[in-house]
């Protein structure tokens, strides 16, 4: 499985399975992330003249900084495994000033169980599979948490981020009034922090400040109330209506808004 359709608006990421097959003397060339998926494995692999010895398992994680040489990789069992690359310019592109990836931002490789990390890249990965229904704002939303997860567990350099700032009235009404003429659009964090000059992951804490809940979860609530007040005309089909509020289609539309409400459209139609 591979991150290449245009739709996934993340990280770019690839499912596979670690073979016995050693790999010998790797540079490498941008940060990577390495998932370990329900089958266990052991990786042993040689780094500035240390052994290192450990298990890959479900949540095991394994990051590499750009610019650092493996001298050897070596596995004594097959494992499955689900692979991230941090790529510069997404990185920079949604969180500035990162300290992932740079050469002093973070230790040269991690090895440790992080289930918060796993289980983004899970819902990551359950996403592509889906075809990416949920769209860029939920692509780069995850992105956005993967690696303030990462930058605030790994990074050497970079002190924890405390941001208690909220969106001005005027900038507020801003992001109000352009998420209500475009939801039926495939919104993005990036596009939205545009609007008030934030970076995608300064937005995202500010907004959340404001709101109370991230973008993601905000837009999907607006588009499930906009659902109800038009439901209240028989005539609009619930697939047009799925259409019109941005859902990817009917079934995207009913699981959330079951979601949301507890009803399925058709019977909050009929109660109402």
């Amino acid at each position: 499985m591979s991150a290449a359709t245009p739709a996934w608006a993340g990280f770019p990421l690839e499912e596979g399975a670690g073979t016995l097959e050693p790999t010998k003397r790797a540079m490498a060339i941008k940060t990577v992330l390495v998932v370990g998926g329900k089958q266990h494995g052991e990786v042993r692999w040689f780094f500035r003249g240390s052994s290192h010895h450990e298990r890959m398992s479900a949540g095991a994680i394994f990051l590499l900084r750009a610019g650092v040489e493996i001298v050897e990789v070596s596995r004594t069992q097959a494992y499955n495994r689900t692979g991230l690359l941090l790529d510069t310019d997404r990185l920079t592109k949604l969180y500035p000033m990162t300290g992932v990836g740079e050469s002093q931002g973070l230790v040269p490789t991690v090895f440790s169980q992080n289930r918060q990390v796993a289980d983004i890249v899970r819902l990551m990965r359950a996403e592509i599979k889906a075809g990416c229904p949920n769209g860029p704002l939920y692509a780069e939303s995850l992105s956005i948490a993967l690696v303030g997860l990462l930058r605030a567990k790994y990074s050497a350099t970079c002190p924890p981020i405390v941001d208690h700032r909220s969106l001005s009235p005027k900038e507020t009404e801003r992001i109000l009034d352009y998420i209500s003429e475009h939801l039926s659009d495939n919104l993005s964090v990036t596009r939205l922090a545009d609007l008030v000059q934030l970076s995608p992951d300064h937005f995202s804490r500010v907004f959340k400040t404001t709101f109370g809940t991230g973008p993601y979860q905000f837009v999907l609530l607006q588009r499930v109330e906009k659902a109800k007040i038009i439901m209240r005309n028989p005539e609009r089909d619930l697939v047009d209506i799925a259409v019109t509020l941005g859902f990817s289609s009917h079934t995207h539309f009913s699981r959330i808004f079951r979601k949301l409400t507890g009803l399925s459209p058709s019977k909050y139609r009929r109660l109402c």
